[in-house]
């Protein structure tokens, strides 16, 4: 019957819905594990894409990521030469990060601004 066939048309707009948005979170994710490996290997450039990018689709934690990319703390703590850091930028992206409710983020930047 007709209503069948629109019952099923409904089903399969609903599957689609549900299919975009997993293939959409997948690709977040796979953004952030991307840069969260490329930093643990010292790639700050190519980890800052990746991390550019999930942030770009509205990612809290990727903008919480892209601050540890400039903290000179975090840095120092991985290895990478604090030359490479940029304190604005660290606290620019946490707070970010904040507003986009990543709760990481806060502590973050207390750390990076003790005393605030």
């Amino acid at each position: 019957s007709l209503e069948e066939v629109e019952r099923c048309l409904l089903d399969l707009e609903h599957l689609a819905v549900i299919m975009y948005s997993s293939a959409f979170a997948l690709g977040v994710d796979f953004h952030i594990a991307e840069g969260d490996r490329l930093l643990a290997a010292k790639d700050l450039t190519a980890a800052r894409q990746y991390f550019q990018q999930a942030q770009a689709q509205g990612h809290a934690k990727a903008m919480t990521a892209l601050g540890v990319t400039y903290d000179p703390q975090e840095l120092v703590r991985l290895g990478i030469p604090e030359s490479e850091s940029d304190s604005s930028l660290a606290r620019h992206w946490y707070l970010r990060g904040v507003a986009a409710g990543d709760l990481d983020a806060v502590k973050r930047l207390q750390a990076l601004t003790p005393g605030q």
